[in-house]
């Protein structure tokens, strides 16, 4: 209620108040009952909050305005809560304010500090929500500032006066204090509520002057929009024929000077046995595919079906923009058709209601606006004779957003939001169109959603009859108006008013103050000897009551779930709950007396050595301790617990130590799980043997000590030889029963300070410590030995297994791990190419391994490439084929790669080993994101066209790829039907199950997918039904060649049909010449895609091709 009382004070057009009662209330009720007071402040601040009417600040009923609320409110309770602390903390607080240092600390610290708090918590809210924005922060965190403070200074004293307590202290200064604020408040009040209504005439003046200045812009325009349609009535009155370029030179001028007009145009009444004449005649003045069209049930235009009579749009100027409009049967869409046969009746212009035109290709709402005209030389009297006199309609097409730019064009006004409505109907007002004129009165097409262009106090109407019907123009003022418009004269009169309001009551309850002291004074003199005895007395009912204390504690520490024991001041132990009793293994009455060493025996986990008494330490230093790390408990049979504690001192009345109680309990089971953890942190969870991060670390080591200390050690790497063959065959269980096998035999022939481990997949690492690379080599053609006499068993069916292993030698010269691994992977790669199930031996001049060596350089480069971002995009158009003139129907996406010497590098060259070494799912992700990012940069048209983009096999798998894509789609509001994701065929296959998934999943978001490279594979057919594509793309080494190879003709054909016959339609790839792409036409594939028809080009293109 205050809340809302106080708004009378707001100042328009901010509505800013500069007293806000709320606050002082809030604060005295902290400071009278305490923190349960403020639950109830901040649900008071919250519902003030929610249904105060705020224009720009708040509106109701939205889930953002409630949170707006609720988050205000926490700040309200926080300010209250703040001022009573700082009150409390800082000053001896005196709830009768008798002293007048209570007095202003009280109204100082409650008021313009505390009140720092809520005003810049809660304006920083409105800026952060988007409700105000940087121009309006300094005028609301004053006003929010200083309409807390006064509210502290006036109503706390008041919310005192009738709640407060000692009730005789306050009581009489109701008189005394709380009448005068009242009656200087008022006076302010009254003052000011004269002031604010002619500051409020004035603003209303103002702005009702720029809204006519838009009005009567807006009339003039209607009126001259409808007479340019009624002049093409009278032209075709006045002519017995009017031809096409008669029409156009007719209506060029009326367009030339009305730019609102999206179109005019001549709509005739065509018979069924006309309609032969109309259209072979159109198509006489240059128009070939002219025929009468209509909408289907989805929307699409199709050939107008057979009726009696059709209005189609037959002459439209301008033309250009306006093309899927002419032939239109308007007549065929119930909304037009009513509108027409009024229009034919009553002899008169009729416009639709909201319609979305045929041309429309943005947003804007439509209405078109139809004259009759009749065979006759002036309007027939009767409707019948009009429907048989009827000749055609003179139309004009109005795009309602175009309609009111042109209107507000040079009105000179700014900062208005404009919206026009059409009040015709009988429900509700149908929105037609949305602007907003900024601060230098540029016209800006506006959100019917949005939340600035609510209604407030400030607004102005104005209706127009426009052919029957009723158009409603609003305009209203946007947040620069509001503040270029608000008033500081009246804000400061009331605030200043206020605030000696505020002073006058604190030199009224100094005054009223000083009196009760000197009467409490006199009645504290009597009361002291009083105190004296009821102090005896308090001390034996103290003592009394600890001893009960003591009892009732024993009863809860007996049955709490910790193990508790209590000793005297000296240590020795006087309880132990049967918590305790268990773990220990000793009685309350056997240990009591006992010295807590005796029964608490506890020593170090790793050091096994005796650990500190924290008894001990608690009695001597006085407050809680706890046992350090790793304790163990050793009970009486020598059973061992892990425990953790606390003891803390136990004190008299007076603060004495009279006592130590030490609570544990077992975590035995806690550690152990710790234990495991940090065991497979560094573990491989599989094989048991240590992880990559671990071998990783040790090999730094390594590398470390024979940097500083020149000691040798050997690096080996081992990957097995037929691990993929048991893996496909098998499964992946048999594929991970081997892995463990082989784990145990390696490590069976390892010393116990080298490292085995498992770097990933099937690839093994080896660390021998102190190792010569002679007796390196040994071990190592054991394990090769060891592994070749294996034989795997997997369901009867045996396997021999063989492993290369790469050997480098760990000296100071080499600078990383990375390139010992490097080295030590290129040995291997020589084992194995040298026939595998050998051991070599890395040379630096080894020419074998060059190819690898190269390959692993490459991997480096393609990592730095991902981090300096030298990928650079490429697209390539694909075409439909169904035309002379193959159209554009989408861009492939395609990937280049830029290296150390600025030299361009093609796919072929570094995705495959890419793929091999898993960073195709980066190199995926850098493709998704940049183009989603700048894909209007990087196809800067107004709309740019759809996009194909390659996923790697391996991402198929990966369970973070659609929450990914997912995220992408929505952070860059691209929309799902404008991208295609492609993947190969073979890659599709080797993981059918995943595919389908990922497959499913985008098309539900609404995206495309495509197959790639058909026909490369042999088992595609018995898998196509089961993969639900949109696109099959057959593979270029079918296609190249289909002009001279028949065989390649035929598997074309065939891939062809049956892509049809499963809903899918097909795109070639590689179409190099002519003659392939029309053999590609004869046999009925939808799409091509190649040289002949476009050569990939580099991101962004500077023009976007529609054909080629």
């Amino acid at each position: 209620m205050s809340g809302h009382l106080s708004l009378l004070l707001a100042i328009p057009p901010g509505y800013a108040t500069a007293v806000w009662p709320g606050a002082g209330i809030a604060l005295a009720g902290l400071l009278l009952y305490g923190r349960r007071y403020l639950p109830g402040v901040i649900l008071g601040s919250f519902l003030t909050n929610l249904s105060l009417d705020l224009g720009s600040v708040l509106s109701i009923a939205t889930l953002k305005t409630a949170f707006i609320a609720m988050v205000i409110a926490f700040g309200a309770g926080a300010q209250a809560l703040l001022g009573a602390k700082l009150v409390q903390r800082l000053f001896k607080f005196d709830p009768g304010l008798l002293e007048l240092r209570n007095i202003i600390g009280l109204l100082a610290l409650g008021g313009p500090v505390s009140c720092l708090f809520n005003s810049t918590w809660s304006v920083t809210i409105l800026l952060v929500a988007g409700v105000i924005d940087w121009s309006e922060y300094g005028y609301s965190w004053m006003t929010w500032w200083v309409g807390d403070s006064i509210g502290v200074l006036i109503f706390l004293p008041l919310a005192f006066i009738w709640l407060g307590k000692p009730r005789e202290c306050w009581v009489k200064r109701r008189f005394t204090v709380a009448l005068p604020l009242a009656l200087f408040f008022s006076l302010v009040v009254i003052g000011f509520l004269f002031a604010s209504h002619q500051e409020k005439k004035e603003v209303m003046h103002t702005f009702i002057q720029r809204g006519d200045v838009i009005g009567d812009a807006l009339d003039k325009h209607i009126v001259h929009y409808l007479e340019a349609v009624h002049a093409i009535q009278s032209y075709f009155a006045s002519s017995n024929h009017v031809t096409r370029q008669e029409f156009r030179t007719f209506v060029a001028r009326t367009l030339d000077r009305a730019p609102g007009i999206q179109a005019l145009s001549w709509n005739p009444r065509i018979t069924a046995a006309e309609r032969n004449t109309y259209e072979a005649a159109a198509r006489q003045d240059g128009f070939p595919g002219f025929h009468l069209m209509e909408r289907n049930v989805d929307g699409e235009l199709i050939t107008a079906t057979e009726r009696p009579v059709y209005v189609a749009v037959y002459y439209i100027e301008p033309y250009k923009g306006n093309e899927d409009a002419l032939g239109y049967d308007v007549y065929s869409q119930p909304q037009r058709r009513l509108a027409l046969d009024l229009s034919r009746d009553i002899g008169r212009a009729v416009a639709t209601e909201r319609i979305t035109l045929i041309q429309e290709s943005g947003t804007q709402a439509g209405v078109l606006v139809f004259v009759p005209i009749y065979n006759a030389e002036k309007t027939p009297d009767s409707p019948a004779e009009r429907r048989a006199r009827l000749h055609g309609y003179a139309v004009g097409v109005f795009r309602l957003g175009d309609v009111l730019a042109a209107a507000l064009a040079g009105t000179n006004v700014t900062d208005v939001w404009v919206r026009l409505y059409d009040d015709s109907a009988a429900e509700e007002p149908t929105p037609l169109a949305f602007s907003h004129l900024d601060d230098r009165g540029e016209v800006k097409m506006a959100s019917a959603l949005d939340p600035q262009s609510q209604e407030g106090t400030l607004n102005y109407t104005r209706r127009y009859e426009v052919a029957g019907r009723t158009w409603r123009l609003t305009i209203i003022p946007d947040a620069n108006y509001l503040v270029a418009n608000r008033s500081w004269a009246g804000w400061w009169v009331l605030a200043g008013g206020l605030l000696f309001a505020g002073v006058l009551g604190l030199f009224l309850l100094s005054l009223t103050g000083r009196w009760f002291l000197d009467e409490r004074r006199a009645e504290a003199l009597a009361e002291s000897n009083a105190s004296l005895s009821d102090q005896v007395n308090q001390r034996i009912r103290t003592e009394q009551a600890l001893h009960t204390e003591k009892e009732k504690a024993e009863v809860t520490l007996h049955s709490i779930g910790d193990a508790v024991i209590t000793t005297d001041a000296s240590g020795d132990i006087e309880y132990l709950n049967p918590v305790a009793e268990r773990l220990t293994e000793w009685t309350a009455e056997e240990a009591r007396g006992k010295p807590l060493t005796a029964v608490f025996r506890i020593i170090n986990e790793e050091t096994r050595e005796t650990a500190v008494d924290p008894v001990y330490r608690c009695r001597n230093e006085g407050r809680v301790i706890g046992l350090a790390n790793h304790t163990v408990l050793i009970s009486r049979s020598g059973r061992e617990y892990a425990i953790q504690d606390s003891a803390a001192p136990i004190r008299d009345y007076e603060s004495r130590i009279m006592g130590v109680v030490l609570v544990f309990n077992d975590v035995s089971e806690t550690r152990r799980m710790a234990r495991e953890a940090a065991h497979y942190a560094t573990h491989d969870t599989l094989t048991g043997l240590v992880n990559r991060r671990e071998f990783d670390r040790r090999l730094e080591q390594s590398l470390a000590s024979s940097k500083h200390y020149g000691t040798r050690h050997a690096l080996c790497y081992l990957d097995l030889d037929q691990f993929k063959i048991v893996n496909d065959t098998c499964g992946h269980r048999a594929g991970d029963e081997l892995l463990k096998h082989i784990a145990n035999l390696l490590s069976n022939e390892v010393r116990e300070r080298d490292t085995l481990a498992r770097l990933g997949g099937d690839e093994f690492g080896l660390l021998l410590d102190n190792c010569p690379i002679e007796k390196a080599f040994e071990i190592a053609e054991t394990l090769v030995s060891n592994v070749r006499d294996y034989r795997f068993v997997w369901d009867e069916q045996p396997f021999d297994i063989g492993v290369s292993i790469g050997l480098v030698t760990i000296v100071g010269q080499v600078e990383t791990a990375e390139m010992l691994l490097s080295h030590a992977d290129v040995a291997c790669y020589a084992a194995k190419n040298q026939g595998r199930n050998r051991v070599h031996v890395y040379q630096p001049d080894f020419s074998g391994a060059d190819p690898h060596h190269r390959e692993i350089l490459r991997i480096a480069d393609m990592r730095s490439a991902i981090d300096q971002n030298r990928f650079r995009l490429y697209g390539q158009p694909i075409c439909s084929l169904g035309e002379e003139i193959p159209q554009v129907q989408w861009y492939e996406l395609l990937l280049r790669m830029v290296d150390q010497d600025n030299h361009l590098v093609l796919p072929g060259s570094f995705v495959p080993i890419a793929e091999r070494f898993d960073l195709m799912g980066q190199i995926d992700r850098w493709v998704v994101r940049t183009i989603f990012r700048d894909y209007k940069k990087l196809f800067p048209i107004e709309d740019p066209p759809n996009i194909a983009i390659n996923l790697s096999g391996n991402l198929l798998g990966d369970v973070s790829l659609l929450p990914f894509l997912r995220e992408q789609f929505a952070t860059h509001g691209i929309d799902p039907e404008r991208v295609c994701f492609e993947v190969t065929e073979t890659a599709a296959i080797r993981n059918i199950s995943a595919a389908m998934q990922l497959i499913r999943a985008i098309r539900e978001m609404g995206g495309k997918f495509a197959l790639d490279d058909f026909g490369s594979g042999l088992s595609s057919f018995a898998y196509l039904k089961t993969l639900p594509v949109n696109y099959l793309k057959i593979d270029g080494n079918l296609v190249r060649r289909i002009a001279e190879e028949s065989e390649d003709r035929a598997m074309v054909e065939a891939v062809n049909q049956l892509a049809h016959r499963l809903g899918m339609q097909t795109v070639a790839e590689y179409v190099e010449t002519t003659e392939c792409m029309q053999v590609l036409r004869e046999i009925g594939v939808d799409y091509a895609q190649g040289f002949a028809l476009a050569i990939p080009e580099p991101l962004p293109l500077t023009r976007v091709k529609s054909n080629v």
